[in-house]
C-alpha cells in the first residue's frame, strides 16, 4: 500500500472541492488507480485540509497522477490554495484495526 498525504490551506469551500472531486470521479471512471481517499478538515482552522490518497503501490499513484483529468483537478485545487501545498509519500509499514 502506498499513501500520499497532501497538506494544503484552501480558500475554496468544502462543497466546491467535493464537486471538483465528483467531476474527476466521473471523468476517470474505469481508469483511475486510486483505491481510497480521505478529505480531512482542521477543526481549529477550517481552511486547513489534509488529503490522504491510497494506492496499491507507487506505480499506481504515478499512473493516476499522469491522467489528464488528475492534472486538471490538481490545477483547479491549486487555484484555490493559499500558499504552497506539501506532498508526502508513504509506504505502508503496518496496518491494524481495532
Amino acid at each position: 500500500m502506498f499513501v500520499q498525504v497532501i497538506d494544503v490551506h484552501s480558500s475554496g469551500s468544502l462543497d466546491e472541492l467535493r464537486r471538483l472531486e465528483d467531476d474527476w470521479e466521473r471523468a476517470t471512471d474505469g481508469r483511475r488507480t486510486i483505491r481510497r481517499s480521505f478529505l480531512l478538515q482542521d477543526r481549529a482552522d477550517p481552511s486547513h485540509l489534509v488529503i490522504l490518497a491510497f494506492f496499491e503501490d507507487a506505480d499506481a499513484a504515478k499512473a493516476n497522477s499522469e491522467l489528464p483529468e488528475t492534472d486538471a483537478l490538481a490545477k483547479a485545487m491549486m487555484e484555490r490554495a493559499t500558499g504552497e501545498p506539501s506532498f508526502t509519500d508513504f509506504d505502508l509499514a503496518d496496518e491494524r484495526s481495532y
